[in-house]
C-alpha cells in the first residue's frame, strides 16, 4: 500500500523575532499539552515549532508515529537550533523547500555522524538575503535561506564540494569546502547586486513571489537542458510537458491545435496567450489560418519554458482563461558561452543550431543564435516538405541601477500541412493501392506550380512547396530601473510584421473512380462556350491517356486548395 504524505499546515500569528515572547508570555496558554509534560509525540512537537514559527511541515506520517522528543525548555528564537534539538533523538533530516516550507524526510542508514553546513547570505550592507538558493554543485544537497539570510544544510557526505550562493538580481558566488566527520562549518556570502540576470527568471501572469509549492498558480516550467531531454519536433510537442494542456500535432510543425481542459473549442489556441519574454508573440492568438504557433519555433535561443494554466491568465493577457505559455530567450552571461549542434536522422531531416553569448566590454552583453533545417517529412511529397529557419538577437547595456535591452528576431520557414487520406474497409483500416496509410499524402510536387482561377475570372499561380510559409520580424525594447524602497520600472515594447501564406490540400470527398467524373460533367457540354475537357498532368500541361492505370487504383479525389496570403502587423506594449 503506498504511504500516504501527511501535509501539516497550521495558521499562527507569532513571528520569528516575537517567538519567544508569545511562548513565554501570556500566550503561554496555547501550548498547554506541550509544556505540561516533558516529552511528548514527536508530531506534537512538530506542531509546536510549526505553530511558533509559522513554518510548515511536509512529511510522510510514518515517519513521525510512535516517535517521542522532549519538551524546550524555552524557545531560542533560532528556529534550526529548536528543530534540532527536537529531532536530535530520531534519524531524521529537514530540507527547506520554500519560504515557509520544510520537508521531513529520513536519513540514509549510513549516516552516522552529523556533517552540517550552515550559515548566512547577506547583500554588501549586511542585510540578510531572504529565498537564496545555497547548494553543493553536483548533488542534492542544499537549502533555501530564511528571511534573516540564514540556511542549514544536514548530513552531508565527506568529500570536498563547491558550494554555490545565488538568487535573483546579486552575483552568484561560490567558495570550495571540505567536509569531514562529525563536522559543523560555518560558511556565509555576501553577494553583490547585479542586474545581469534579472530576467532569466520571470514570473509569468502572476505577482506572487513564492516558489512553486507555495503558490496557489498552477506553473509548469522547463529549461533549455530539460527541453533538449524531450527533444520536441515542434511548438505545439513541447506544449504536451504542461499538464491540463491536451496538445494535437497531427498537422506537422505548425498550425496545431491546444486545448485547455474545461474549455470546450473546435481548436487552434483559443483560449491561451503564447508570449516571449514577456510580451505577446502577437496579440490575438488565433486567426484563420494563422495559429499562433506558425510565429514560434524552438531553438537554441531558448533559456525556459513557462506555463501558468488558468487562474490569473485572464488578468495579463486578452483571451486567456486557459493560461500563458511565456518562452524566455537567453540574454547572455559573464562568459563567453556557446553551443553548436547539428543533427541528422531518416527522411531526410538535417538541422544545424546554434547559440552564442557573452560580455561585450564593460556594462554590456549580447547573445545571438538561431536554426537552419530541412526535411522530407514522414509523408514525403516530393520535395522538401520542410524547409528554413530563423535568427535571433539581443543586445543589454547595463547602467547604475537597471538595464536596456533591445532584442531581433527574423523567421522564414516552410512547413507541410498533414490532412487527412483516403484508406479503405473503415472496420479494418487499409491502404488503397498508390497511397500508403502510413506514409502517404495529397500533398505532391506535381501541383508546385498551379494556375489557380478566382470569383472575379482572373488567375493566380500558387506553389504547394510554400505550405505554411510565415516570414516574420520582429523588434523588442526593454527598459528595466530599480529605484530603490522595493520599487522599479520595467517598460517593454515590441512590433511585429508577418507575411503569412497559407497553401494546404484538403480532402472534400471520399475518392470515385475517373468514369464517374467523365459521367457527371456530361451536361457541361450543353453549355455555351464550352469546348471540351481532359484529364492533364499538372506539371507539364500534357493530356492523361488512361486515368484508370494512374496509381494502379483508377481513383480521383476531390480536393480543395485552400491558398491564403495573411499580412500582419501589431505594436504592443
Amino acid at each position: 500500500m503506498p504511504k500516504a504524505l501527511h501535509i501539516a499546515l497550521f495558521i499562527c500569528l507569532a513571528t520569528f523575532a516575537n517567538a519567544q515572547t508569545v511562548v513565554n508570555g501570556y500566550q503561554r496558554s496555547q501550548f498547554t499539552e506541550y509544556f505540561s509534560k516533558t516529552v511528548v509525540p514527536l508530531e506534537t512537537a512538530v506542531k509546536f515549532l510549526s505553530d511558533v514559527y509559522q513554518v510548515n511541515f511536509i512529511y510522510e506520517h510514518e515517519l513521525v508515529i510512535n516517535k517521542k522528543s522532549p519538551v524546550l525548555a524555552n524557545v531560542s528564537g533560532n528556529f534550526y537550533d529548536d528543530l534540532i534539538y527536537t529531532l536530535a533523538n530520531h534519524p531524521i533530516q529537514f530540507i527547506k523547500a520554500g519560504k515557509k516550507t520544510i520537508v521531513l524526510i529520513a536519513k540514509e542508514k549510513e549516516s552516522t555522524a552529523r556533517r552540517i553546513i550552515r550559515g548566512v547570505v547577506t547583500d554588501e550592507d549586511g542585510n540578510g538575503i531572504s529565498d537564496a538558493e545555497v547548494f553543493i554543485k553536483g548533488t542534492s544537497w542544499g537549502a533555501v535561506t530564511l528571511r534573516d539570510g540564514s540556511y542549514f544544510i544536514d548530513t552531508v557526505p565527506e568529500g570536498k564540494y563547491t558550494l554555490t550562493a545565488r538568487c535573483v538580481g546579486f552575483r552568484t558566488e561560490r567558495q570550495e569546502v571540505e567536509i569531514r566527520t562529525a563536522e559543523a562549518l560555518e560558511i556565509d556570502f555576501k553577494l553583490a547586486i547585479d542586474v545581469l540576470n534579472m530576467d532569466e527568471v520571470v514570473t509569468t501572469a502572476s505577482r506572487n513571489p513564492l516558489t512553486k509549492i507555495e503558490s496557489s498558480v498552477a506553473i509548469t516550467t522547463a529549461n533549455s537542458a530539460q527541453i533538449r531531454e524531450r527533444k520536441p519536433r515542434s511548438t505545439a510537442d513541447l506544449l504536451m510537458y504542461i499538464p491540463g494542456f491536451y496538445v494535437e500535432s497531427s498537422g506537422g510543425e505548425s498550425g496545431n491545435n491546444l486545448f485547455p481542459r474545461g474549455i470546450p473549442q473546435d481548436g487552434s489556441y483559443r483560449y491561451i496567450s503564447m508570449f516571449e519574454d514577456g510580451l505577446p508573440i502577437f496579440e490575438a492568438s488565433e486567426l484563420a489560418f494563422a495559429n499562433i504557433d506558425i510565429m514560434m519555433r524552438l531553438d537554441e535561443n531558448i533559456a525556459q519554458m513557462e506555463g501558468v494554466r488558468g487562474g490569473t491568465g485572464s488578468i495579463y493577457a486578452s483571451n486567456a482563461p486557459g493560461g500563458i505559455i511565456n518562452f524566455v530567450n537567453k540574454t547572455g552571461g559573464e562568459h563567453n558561452a556557446g553551443i553548436v549542434k547539428f543533427s541528422i536522422g531518416d527522411y531526410g531531416h538535417y538541422r544545424l543550431d546554434y547559440n552564442m553569448g557573452g560580455p561585450l566590454g564593460d556594462n554590456w552583453q549580447y547573445n545571438i543564435g538561431g536554426f537552419l533545417r530541412q526535411g522530407d517529412g514522414i509523408r514525403d511529397p516530393g520535395f522538401a516538405a520542410n524547409k528554413g529557419g530563423q535568427v535571433k538577437m539581443n543586445l543589454t547595456r547595463f547602467f547604475g541601477n537597471g538595464y536596456a535591452r533591445i532584442y531581433g528576431k527574423y523567421l522564414n520557414d516552410r512547413n507541410i500541412f498533414y490532412l487527412p487520406i483516403p484508406l479503405k474497409n473503415p472496420n479494418n483500416p487499409q491502404s488503397i493501392p498508390g497511397v500508403n496509410a502510413n506514409y502517404g499524402t495529397l500533398t505532391s510536387v506535381f501541383m508546385s506550380n498551379v494556375t489557380l482561377p478566382k470569383p472575379d475570372g482572373t488567375f493566380i499561380n500558387r506553389d504547394i512547396r510554400d505550405g505554411i510559409h510565415p516570414e516574420t520580424r520582429s523588434i523588442t525594447g526593454e527598459l528595466f530601473w530599480d529605484l530603490g524602497n522595493n520599487v522599479s520600472i520595467n517598460y517593454k515594447s515590441r512590433w511585429t510584421k508577418a507575411d503569412i501564406g497559407f497553401n494546404a490540400i484538403f480532402s472534400l470527398d471520399t475518392p470515385f473512380s475517373a468514369a464517374e467524373f467523365a459521367d457527371s460533367v456530361k451536361h457541361l457540354y450543353q453549355l455555351p462556350g464550352f469546348a471540351y475537357w481532359q484529364y492533364r498532368y499538372s506539371d507539364s500541361d500534357q493530356p492523361i491517356d488512361n486515368i484508370s492505370a494512374i496509381n494502379n487504383n483508377g481513383l480521383i479525389a476531390h480536393s480543395g486548395w485552400w491558398s491564403i496570403q495573411k499580412p500582419l502587423d501589431n505594436m504592443i506594449n
